[in-house]
């Protein structure tokens, strides 16, 4: 035990006993003599000197006899006074002796305590009875889920969906084939269908095509995706007359206005393979084979006038376009129809 210890350890015994609680009281007054002492307590020589004894760090005995306080005996003396200041205190609340009152201090605090763990408690129980609720939903959201077909599997993954079907379809792979007996089948609804419309649903994706003509380089293909719906006044923009767009010379067909849905990619190939337009936008985009769709202010379809220029020793013509759209190098399900106003 070190000396800072064996002077903490007196001190505590010395005021644990009433005498020598006592003794510090009269000595905090003024330098006593052992007689003074012994006469203010009324006790016998062999007990006084025993308390005397364990406080000698307490006490000091100066000349002519008398003890007074140490600098350790002084204070204890304020560590004693501040412990009995509120039982000599007539306006305390507590109005009970200092050990009663702490006592009572230690209950309440206690109260407080055992008060906020239920309310902590009953929080718990609380946010626990949430949790397993929001696990119940979960189990049963999953399990409904569970229930339900993939969307991917509603596709059809081994023949693509075609320009053949009606209405709109969930797609993986789209293929648009137009087929040619002679020269004058600008468009054959027996046959096949011209346009498609497409819907991207993200930003950023592009359309990759494969194109197979037969036979191959005898047409110049002007491979065009216009935005939006190409047959719906919602999205033309004006192009200028008849005359300006297309070169005529008829005064009567010449006057009429000319409106086309904005090209967002077009190319003019005769080589099959792969192409892929850049990154687009999510929408709605139409693809046309021959060029692009255009519209006359009394409501007529011009088609893009696309066979003009192929030759005329060809009897059959066969083209196959196979339509995917990628992210990041990845093919995405898009929804697409072939059902169009008749031009």
């Amino acid at each position: 035990m070190s000396l800072e210890d064996d002077t903490y350890s007196t001190i505590f015994t010395a005021l644990k006993h009433p005498i020598r609680r006592r003794i510090l009281r009269i000595l905090n007054q003024t330098p006593t003599t052992y007689t003074d002492i012994l006469t203010q307590l009324g006790i016998d020589n062999g007990l006084l000197n025993y308390h005397l004894d364990n406080m000698k760090d307490l006490i000091t005995k100066g000349e002519g006899g008398k003890y007074s306080l140490s600098e350790f005996g002084r204070a204890a003396v304020n560590v004693t006074e501040k412990v009995e200041a509120p039982a000599k205190d007539k306006t305390n609340w507590l109005g009970v002796k200092p050990m009663i009152g702490v006592l009572l201090i230690l209950a309440i605090a206690i109260a407080s305590l055992s008060a906020f763990s239920i309310y902590q408690l009953d929080q718990l129980n609380k946010q626990g009875n949430l949790l397993s609720q929001k696990i119940l939903e979960l189990n049963t959201t999953t399990a409904k889920l569970q229930s339900l077909s993939s969307i991917v599997d509603l596709t059809n993954k081994i023949k693509p969906a075609t320009a053949f079907s009606s209405g709109t379809q969930i797609f993986s792979s789209y293929v648009m084939t137009w087929n040619y007996e002679k020269l004058t089948d600008l468009i054959s609804h027996d046959s096949g269908k011209s346009p498609v419309l497409i819907y991207i649903p993200v930003d950023g994706a592009s359309v990759h095509f494969e194109l197979i003509a037969e036979p191959a380089e005898s047409y110049d293909l002007r491979l065009t995706m216009q935005r939006g719906i190409a047959w719906s006044n919602d999205t033309w923009v004006r192009q200028g007359t008849v005359n300006e767009v297309f070169n005529t010379t008829n005064p009567v067909i010449g006057s009429e206005d000319v409106y086309m849905a904005p090209i967002v990619w077009s190319l003019k190939t005769h080589e099959n393979g792969a192409l892929e337009t850049p990154a687009l936008g999510k929408g709605w985009y139409t693809i046309h084979l021959f060029g692009p769709i255009r519209y006359l202010s009394s409501g007529h379809s011009v088609g893009s006038q696309s066979m003009i220029g192929l030759s005329t020793t060809l009897t059959k013509y066969r083209v196959y376009l196979t339509v995917d759209v990628l992210k990041n190098g990845i093919p995405i399900l898009i929804a697409a129809t072939s059902d169009f106003p008749p031009f």
